[in-house]
């Protein structure tokens, strides 16, 4: 497959993402994020599908803001990519106000005509 068109089709994801984890829109998420998630939070804990979803869905997590700042993709053959992204975000957590600037990583796979999300990893960015 030509590496534009897949690019396209990450790109393409990634934004879907954003649009759902800005409305917190649960079944977005379930369709993006695979069974067997892996995700490592901020306090370097491991969290799961489940786990992410649900804190969408009880409103613990809220986004009000997330600009891209800068996004990096790495394709691992046809079936695999890894983006790394800057993004500058606020909301809240637990009733806890954030904003600032934080990095992502996530590992997607192709499955059907589609991809999901198989591990993640965001950190904060020092000022």
């Amino acid at each position: 497959m030509d590496l534009e068109v897949l690019m396209g089709e990450i790109e393409q994801y990634e934004q879907r993402l954003l649009a759902a984890q800005l409305a917190s829109d649960v079944g977005a998420l379930d369709g993006l994020i695979a069974d067997e998630l892996v995700f490592v939070d901020l306090a370097g804990q491991l969290a799961t599908k489940a786990m992410d979803l649900e804190s969408h869905r009880a409103g613990l997590l809220k986004l009000t803001r997330s600009e891209l700042l800068g996004r990096e993709v790495r394709f691992v053959g046809v079936g695999a990519a890894a983006t790394i992204s800057l993004v500058a975000m606020s909301g809240s957590f637990g009733g806890a106000e954030f904003e600032g600037q934080f990095r992502y990583t996530r590992v997607w796979e192709k499955r059907g005509e589609g991809w999901v999300i198989v591990a993640g990893h965001i950190s904060a960015v020092a000022s």
